[in-house]
């Protein structure tokens, strides 16, 4: 069962990522959906077990085709269940914030922050995948 509220907030992060773009948006988008995906698959490794719930969450909604044998060897081989990986801010999520930075100092105020709505996009898409 397809779950609208998921596909919406994939796509807030995905125009926010367009918003973000410093040349190529289809570059930009990719990076940010691969940025996702490793996100969904850290949180997958959190109890230390890859089922097949959390591998048809990632498949549908990122778009993918792992089985969880193949989403486990992923996060082995890119080492997303890390402390290097929790350090690491995504590179959209630095790009938004420096959006945000210029437009602060352009404007002298900032109404709304693309960066911390990005936040919470991801936060909601993280809860969506926990309660799936």
């Amino acid at each position: 069962m397809i779950n609208f509220r998921v596909i919406q907030i994939v796509d807030g992060l995905k125009e926010l990522a367009e918003l973000a773009a410093t040349k190529d948006k289809k570059a930009s988008e990719a990076m940010t959906k691969q940025e996702i995906t490793q996100f969904l698959m850290y949180l997958s490794a959190a109890d230390g077990t890859i089922d097949s719930d959390e591998t048809h969450f990632v498949n549908v909604y990122m778009e993918k085709e792992y089985s969880p044998d193949e989403m486990r060897e992923v996060i082995e081989n890119e080492n997303i269940y890390s402390m290097a990986f929790e350090s690491r801010a995504p590179k959209t999520l630095k790009r938004l914030v420096r959006l945000d930075n210029a437009k602060y100092e352009k404007e002298d105020e900032l109404e709304e922050s693309s960066a911390e709505k990005y936040i919470c996009l991801y936060e909601a898409l993280g809860m969506e995948f926990l309660n799936y």
